[in-house]
């Protein structure tokens, strides 16, 4: 049981390693106006979010007397408020 703990624990801590960065990569790309507005920003993340939960759902594989599974990590959707910042303080181009 100990050992299930403890890579239960290395997971979270990935996971929580990847969504810092996923902020980041969203914080740049928000940045360089890839996004028009909030709302597609959205649509797109909610799209990668449907993805990961369908792929999450299905990923068991049993085989060899051995149980494996893959774990995705949920994208994570920044609010309103920080999008409309970065996009106020940080983008230089025009829509």
């Amino acid at each position: 049981m100990f050992e299930i703990r403890d890579y239960t624990a290395e997971i979270l801590k990935e996971s929580d390693f990847i969504k810092t960065k996923q902020m980041i990569d969203d914080i740049f790309t928000i940045s360089q106006g890839i996004y028009k507005c909030y709302k597609d920003y959205v649509n797109i993340k909610q799209q990668m979010i449907e993805a990961v939960r369908e792929a999450n759902n299905n990923n068991i594989a049993v085989g060899s007397n051995k149980l494996s599974f893959t774990y995705y990590v949920e994208p994570i959707i920044l609010n309103e408020h920080v999008f409309n910042y970065i996009v106020d303080k940080y983008y230089r181009g025009g829509f």
